[in-house]
């Protein structure tokens, strides 16, 4: 008999730590990250992850998939989705959906975060502010050693 895998998908500039009690939570849930989060090339779009994330549970012999992804790691699921469906038991979106709108205000920053990384660094650290302390810190360096690039 197949078991179910349970995979989570975090969103860009994110890392599987992110994903910390969920997969403490679900028995034998997995959390990946997405290659340049930091090891590895950034890919250049959707398509190009999702590609990657297949790779990566055939590689890993995966059956009955339950993709959780947020944000861009939703997007990967809902591609994942249309291009594998055979391959997936569900999916599950969180703060995600079909368009990934991203507020101008943000990229500007992005831009700038460039040439000042510290910029970036600040801005993912006061979106931390509701997680539990123990957390923080992992997810702040891992923001850092991502970039603002990914």
């Amino acid at each position: 008999m197949d078991v179910m895998q349970l995979i989570f998908i975090h969103g860009s500039g994110g890392c599987k730590e992110s994903w910390q009690f969920q997969t403490q939570y679900f028995d034998k849930s997995e959390a990946i990250d997405l290659p340049g989060h930091p090891n590895g090339e950034l890919c250049d779009t959707i398509e190009g992850y999702t590609k990657w994330v297949h790779e990566y549970i055939h590689t890993k012999k995966y059956k009955d998939v339950i993709l959780v992804g947020h944000s861009l790691g939703g997007g990967i699921a809902l591609q994942y989705g249309f291009n594998y469906a055979q391959d997936l038991k569900a999916i599950v979106l969180v703060g995600s959906g079909a368009r990934l709108r991203v507020h101008t205000d943000f990229l500007e920053m992005l831009e700038k975060s460039k040439t000042d990384n510290s910029l970036f660094v600040d801005f993912q650290k006061s979106l931390h502010g509701s997680v539990k302390s123990e957390l923080i810190d992992i997810l702040n360096k891992r923001c850092e050693e991502n970039g603002p690039d990914s």
